[in-house]
C-alpha cells in the first residue's frame, strides 16, 4: 500500500516543487523494494546489501566519503541507519568493506586512543580496505588523552606514513561523554531530590556500593564517586555524610 499519513504540522508547505518531488521518489521506492522484503531480513538479522546501489542512486547517502568505524561487535544492521544521514558511522566488517566497495567511496578510518593499538588496527584494516577496491582517504584517532600524551598525535602520524595512510585528526577525550552527571543519574532513575546541593552538575568518576561495613566502603570512595546505599544502610548514610563534612573542614 502506498505511503499514506496525516501531516499534522504541515511540513509539506516547507519543501519546494523539487524536493517534493524526490521524497515521493523514495516514497514509491521504499513501497515497492523494501517494505516487501525488509520483515524477512530484520528476522533473520541481515542486511539487504542489493539495495545500496539504488539507494546510493536516489542519493540517500549524503555526502562523502562514507565513514567507518572499527566497531567489530555491532551488527550490521546498523547500516541502515546511513539512509538520509550525511555522515554516519557503519561498523567495520566484511559487510562494511562491500558497502564502500559498491558505492565507490573512499574510507575513513576511525580507532580509539592510545599509540600501538590504533597503529596497528589502522593499518590491517586499511590493507583489508584496498584489498577489496577501496580507497583509505585517512584515518581519525578517538579518545585520545592530550594532556598525558600531548606529543601523540606526531606519533601515530610516523607510524601510519610508511603504509600511505594519512592521518586526518585526533578527537580529545571527553568525561562527560562517557561518564553521567549526577543529575543525569537522577532523572534516568526518576529519583527524589530531598536536596539540590552544589553537586549536580559534576560528573561521576566512579561508583561504590555501600553494602559492606561503612570503614570498607570509605576506603573505596575518592572525589567524584556516586555511593549506592540500601534504604536500611543508616550507618553507612551516616559514616558517609560525616566523611563529606570533614573533609570540607579540612579544605575550609
Amino acid at each position: 500500500m502506498p505511503f499514506q499519513g496525516t501531516d499534522f504540522y504541515d511540513t509539506n508547505s516547507l519543501l519546494s516543487e523539487d524536493e517534493r518531488a524526490v521524497r515521493d521518489t523514495v516514497r514509491r521506492w521504499v513501497d515497492e523494494e523494501v517494505l516487501p522484503i525488509i520483515g524477512d531480513h530484520y528476522v533473520q538479522g541481515k542486511f539487504p546489501l542489493h539495495l545500496v546501489p539504488k539507494m546510493a542512486e536516489l542519493g540517500l547517502f549524503g555526502a562523502m566519503p562514507l565513514w567507518l568505524a572499527l566497531r567489530p561487535h555491532l551488527s550490521a544492521t546498523t547500516f541502515q541507519k546511513l539512509a538520509g544521514i550525511k555522515l554516519a558511522y557503519i561498523p567495520f566488517s566484511g559487510t562494511a568493506t562491500s558497502v564502500a566497495a559498491m558505492l565507490g567511496t573512499p574510507a575513513v578510518i576511525v580507532s580509539e586512543g592510545g599509540v600501538g593499538r590504533p597503529i596497528d588496527e589502522i593499518v590491517l584494516n586499511a590493507a583489508l580496505f584496498r584489498a577489496h577496491g577501496v580507497g583509505v582517504a585517512g584515518a581519525i584517532v578517538n579518545k585520545v588523552d592530550l594532556d598525558a600524551q600531548p606529543g601523540i598525535a606526531r606519533v601515530i602520524e610516523r607510524g601510519l606514513a610508511p603504509y600511505d595512510v594519512p592521518l586526518l585528526g585526533t578527537l580529545p577525550v571527553r568525561p562527560i561523554l562517557s561518564n553521567p552527571t549526577l543529575e543525569m543519574i537522577l532523572e534516568g532513575v526518576h529519583g527524589e531530590l530531598l536536596h539540590p546541593g552544589p553537586d549536580l552538575e559534576r560528573v561521576i568518576d566512579g561508583v561504590a556500593i555501600g553494602a559492606m561495613e561503612p570503614g570498607h566502603m570509605l576506603e573505596r570512595v575518592g572525589p567524584g564517586t556516586l555511593v549506592i546505599v540500601p534504604g536500611d544502610r543508616e550507618d553507612v548514610r551516616q559514616r558517609s555524610a560525616q566523611a563529606a563534612l570533614d573533609l570540607l573542614r579540612a579544605l575550609l
